[in-house]
């Protein structure tokens, strides 16, 4: 290397060594990603070992981000009826997965278009558990598939009746569960309360921990928290969304095609 050129390197290497620097120390002062209360599916699978977990890899192949920051609920409907769809042994080679957008379209009821747009609707983003009940009932019905939906709410039930919920269903191959909760209560980012909406990929009983395959991908992969700490968070009232909870979706029939 002549003498000119490594002197035009020196300022380049010295910005870029800052750079890293500053990096560096903005990483060390910022809190932790997940924080105390969840545990990132890449550091601990174990449960996987032993476990059936028929929701987990019906879910996985289909799990998707949410198109924007609001459109967590749009992309939770679609993993879960593209599991339940789109898992049978033969899919015909014309047809396609359920996308956040073409559910959109489907929807007529709750204006859940606009409620998941950055513009919002009448000064609102996202929705309310009654309102994510009725998405995934519509969505039912434009897929022609026969389902059983109900939301559990939980401010004056036990966390026993959480935990049954999420034991049934770990157990039963033929149904799934979203959950609306508070994001912020189990990561510990900044900023909220946000009310979140997300699949359940697994209920590990023995260690009372459930996994969220939380669909904010730009920022999080599937984490483990507590059933406790997650009816909490279900249970966090919030001005605009109020109380969270279960929907609980009950397929006549997993992976068959829609009639």
């Amino acid at each position: 290397m002549n003498l000119c050129l490594k002197r035009a390197l020196v300022p380049w290497i010295t910005l870029s060594l800052l750079f890293v620097a500053l990096s560096a120390a903005i990483a060390a002062d910022a809190p932790p990603k997940y924080g105390p209360k969840a545990t990132p599916l890449v550091n601990d699978h174990q449960y996987f070992r032993g476990a059936v977990a028929g929701d987990f890899w019906r879910l996985m192949p289909f799990y998707v981000p949410q198109s924007n920051d609001y459109a967590c609920s749009a992309a939770s409907i679609a993993i879960v009826f593209n599991a339940a769809i789109k898992s049978r042994a033969r899919i015909a080679e014309t047809e396609r997965n359920i996308t956040q957008d073409t559910l959109l379209k489907s929807i007529r009821n709750v204006p859940l278009r606009e409620l998941v747009s950055k513009e919002g609707f009448q000064g609102r983003h996202g929705i309310t558990l009654d309102e994510l009940r009725i998405a995934v009932e519509e969505t039912a019905r434009s897929q022609n598939v026969r389902a059983q939906v109900a939301a559990h709410r939980f401010q004056t039930r036990s966390l026993k009746e959480f935990q049954e919920i999420l034991r049934a269903n770990e157990e039963n191959p033929s149904d799934f569960l979203l959950v609306h909760f508070v994001q912020d209560d189990l990561t510990g980012a900044g900023g909220g309360p946000y009310a979140h909406v997300s699949p359940i990929g697994a209920y590990d009983s023995a260690t009372h921990r459930v996994l969220i395959l939380d669909v904010d991908r730009e920022w999080y992969s599937p984490y483990w928290v507590s059933d406790a700490d997650l009816l909490a968070a279900c249970n966090h009232v919030t001005k605009i969304w109020g109380a969270g909870g279960l929907v609980h979706i009950r397929f006549d029939s997993i992976g068959e095609p829609p009639r």
